[in-house]
């Protein structure tokens, strides 16, 4: 367990009210902001963060965010270095509520690739998965509706050698609420199907994180199915080989391959006899029959309350950088928790971030200058915000 927490709550809830106010003013060049800035984004309803990157000097945040008609846009902005915003973009399709849950940079041509899924059936509240890519600038280039199955829900997207896509969705295979199976794609580079979708059935399936090397043999995709922890091995050419079950108890929320081709997961799980969760991060490999993923190591971190990872990243130095959320007891409100650990998951050092609301640690990054560049949601009031914090540990 790890001892130092940080308590900033008035400090932290000081800055966000700043950051909202002066939101829309550019930030001046500064030592201090080299090291350290906290900036909002969003619309003024109930924001919720999703995924960043950083590409040629900038930060680009996806979330999504509602209007007051409770009707979801894919929010898409792009931030200097500073964390000052230089545009966002919002996006539906057919004015429908559209919700992102994947960004990536395209390599193999220009922009940018959301994956997420638009409600395609107000009625029956029914989605089918969607695509698009957006250029620097953050204007539309392509855009594709999937109505392969019924209740469809884009989750993971990776780009392959060629420029080709592999894209991951969850389905409901009839009208049981919890009978959802995974479905995946395999499309050229304008998104267009080449083959038929696999579809492997289960029992509340689903789907948290993908990974791919281009020069590895399998692109991994993290899940579960009745509860349970699974990975699925894809072929690249689109081909499912396997859905390995993976021998813990527990959630896998995210998933990472490092330089040495070493996989990692965190999530959480639930240990000891209070009932609360904690941090899970673990290494697995899997058996050469493709038939289970083991364990290499696996470790337990947080505090005496619920604590979950959500996402892991890798240092420069192939460090890991777990993301999440920690429960203040005292307030009953959950914080920022990040912990960066070696690649035998021991701690080398932690900080927790929060507010009088509810903060989540969503995806943290490094930047250029190994500085940690976390995004998390906050609650402000009874809304939310997407927040773009870079600290110092």
């Amino acid at each position: 367990m790890l001892l130092n927490k940080i308590h900033s709550n008035l400090f932290l809830d000081l800055i966000i009210l700043v950051a909202l106010l002066t939101s829309c003013q550019k930030d001046s060049p500064s030592e201090v902001q080299k090291e350290r800035f906290i900036k909002s984004f969003g619309g003024a309803y109930n924001n919720i963060a999703m995924d960043v990157l950083y590409n040629n000097g900038n930060y680009y945040l996806l979330g999504n965010s509602p209007d007051k008609e409770g009707i979801y846009s894919i929010y898409l902005a792009k931030a200097d270095e500073f964390g000052n915003r230089i545009w966002e973009q919002n996006y539906t399709i057919d004015s429908a509520s559209t919700q992102a849950n994947h960004l990536i940079k395209l390599e193999k041509q220009p922009g940018f690739a959301i994956i997420g899924s638009v409600i395609t059936d107000a009625t029956r509240y029914f989605s089918d998965m969607c695509l698009l890519i957006v250029d620097e600038q953050g204007l539309r280039l392509k855009q594709v509706v999937y109505t392969d199955s019924l209740n469809q829900i884009g989750k993971c997207i990776t780009e392959l050698a060629l420029g080709e896509l592999v894209m991951v969705a969850t389905e409901a295979i009839n009208s049981t609420a919890n009978a959802n199976a995974a479905l995946f794609y395999k499309t050229d580079v304008d998104g267009k199907n080449v083959r038929e979708p696999s579809e492997i059935p289960g029992i509340n399936v689903s789907i948290s994180g993908i990974c791919n090397n281009n020069d590895d043999d399998f692109i991994y995709v993290a899940g579960s199915d009745n509860g349970k922890p699974r990975m699925h091995l894809i072929k690249p050419d689109g081909d499912y080989e396997s859905w390995s079950k993976i021998d813990i108890v527990g959630q896998i929320n995210s998933i990472v391959k490092n330089t040495d081709n070493r996989l990692f997961i965190s999530g959480y799980y639930t240990i000891g006899s209070n009932g609360a969760n904690d941090v899970m991060v673990a290494e697995i490999e899997y058996n050469t029959e493709f038939t289970n993923m083991e364990i290499v190591w696996q470790t337990a971190l947080g505090f005496s309350g619920n604590d979950r990872g959500m996402n892991v990243n890798l240092t420069s130095e192939n460090h890991l950088i777990i993301s999440g959320t920690t429960q203040d007891i005292q307030l009953n409100t959950n914080d920022i928790y990040l912990v960066e650990t070696d690649d035998l998951g021991n701690a080398i050092k932690s900080s927790t971030y929060g507010g009088s609301g509810n903060e989540l640690g969503v995806k943290s990054i490094q930047a250029p200058d190994t500085k940690i560049v976390t995004l998390s949601t906050a609650n402000i009031g009874s809304n939310s915000m997407i927040t773009l914090m870079k600290q110092g540990w």
